[in-house]
């Protein structure tokens, strides 16, 4: 199974989630309240650690990923050699520092306490940093392509780098680890391309399955009690124009195990990038007539924060990557780097074009 991007928008079967109460907008129309992103006075003096190909605007938005640290406020990126992390063989990676440790992303997650770069999303490193978790490539045909089959879900302790196995069978990807307990999208009959929510607890032998698989059903963010994903309203006629349409947002409550359209906005691609420390999901809108980033406090309320033109037009939004740390919820666009504070308030912290890289971790 692919990796998951913050990107990934696919629909979900009628019938599948209960509704929610709130207001209704016109068909590719995005009608929300409006709040003004404000120009930091300064921005945290921090280190953000960063992944991929650089930050355009500084010079460095080419070339094989690198992992670094972006240090604010001034802005000057610096790269980390401590932080290589180089292919380990199809559909692997593996880092340069020891003890070594592998991974199966295209992703990394920077652990200020041990100092150290992990092949592997934030979603996917247990709280504290002991751990991650990640599914393995599935097996290799005799002229090396990847080929079909299952993809074990593996354990990395990262003191040692020792692994173990804690589910072979099945076509997973790891969603996110909270507190040992994994929760995983995917398929438990082999490659499939259904993708149903499971949660495997610590030492559990197979996963719970919390939302059945659907060939058009796709979970892409988990906090402390809810997991979200993306659906597609049946009544909806001004489907967006994309190849997997998603008109709505739905969260899945963990503990009461109940789907609820949180957020639906006909004729327009919604995508939710991250979730804050309040559990309010932050959600990329893309329509005909513009594009947005908007902060969806309650089922059907939502507020806009930033705005661009309309879909496959010049001046479209673009989410690089978000991640909430215990400084808020940082946001990298393609105007700028973003800290969203506890109380909602948008404030620009450098600008530049930061979509060629990912967020691996707080700013400290």
């Amino acid at each position: 199974m692919r990796s998951i991007g913050t990107g990934l928008a696919a629909a979900l079967c009628a019938g599948l989630v209960a509704p929610a109460t709130g207001g209704r907008a016109a068909a590719g129309a995005i009608r929300v309240a409006t709040i003004p992103a404000v120009r930091a006075a300064s921005a945290p003096s921090c280190r953000l650690p960063m992944y991929g190909s650089g930050v355009a605007d500084l010079g460095d938005g080419t070339g094989p990923p690198r992992a670094g640290f972006l240090l604010l406020p001034r802005g000057r990126w610096r790269v980390d050699p401590a932080g290589t992390i180089v292919d380990d063989g199809p559909g692997l990676f593996r880092t340069l520092a020891r003890p070594v440790l592998v991974g199966s992303e295209a992703a990394a997650t920077y652990l200020p306490r041990q100092g150290r770069w992990v092949p592997a999303s934030p979603a996917a490193v247990a709280p504290g940093g002991a751990s991650y978790a990640y599914s393995g490539p599935p097996p290799i045909a005799p002229d090396g392509a990847i080929g079909r089959g299952p993809t074990p879900i593996r354990v990395v302790q990262i003191a040692s780098g020792r692994s173990r196995t804690v589910l072979d069978r099945g076509d997973w990807n790891v969603l996110a680890d909270r507190g040992g307990t994994l929760y995983l999208v995917g398929h438990p009959f082999g490659s499939d391309t259904t993708q149903g929510l499971y949660r495997l607890g610590p030492g559990a032998v197979a996963p719970v399955l919390l939302r059945a698989p659907s060939p058009t059903a796709s979970w892409v963010l988990v906090d402390r009690v809810a997991a979200f994903g993306l659906g597609l309203n049946p009544a909806d006629r001004s489907a967006p124009p994309v190849s997997a349409p998603a008109d709505s947002v739905v969260r899945y409550d963990l503990a009461r195990r109940r789907a609820v359209v949180w957020l639906y906005r006909p004729g327009i691609q919604l995508a939710p990038v991250a979730v804050t420390a309040a559990g309010d999901p932050l959600v990329v809108a893309d329509g005909r007539a513009g594009s947005a980033l908007l902060l969806v406090t309650a089922p059907g309320r939502a507020r806009t924060l930033l705005r661009g033109s309309g879909m496959l037009r010049p001046g479209t939004l673009e989410v690089g990557s978000a991640l909430t740390s215990a400084t808020g919820t940082w946001v990298a666009t393609d105007r700028g780097l973003y800290l969203l504070d506890a109380g909602g308030r948008l404030t620009l912290a450098l600008r530049g074009t930061f979509t060629t890289v990912s967020l691996a971790g707080g700013c400290a």
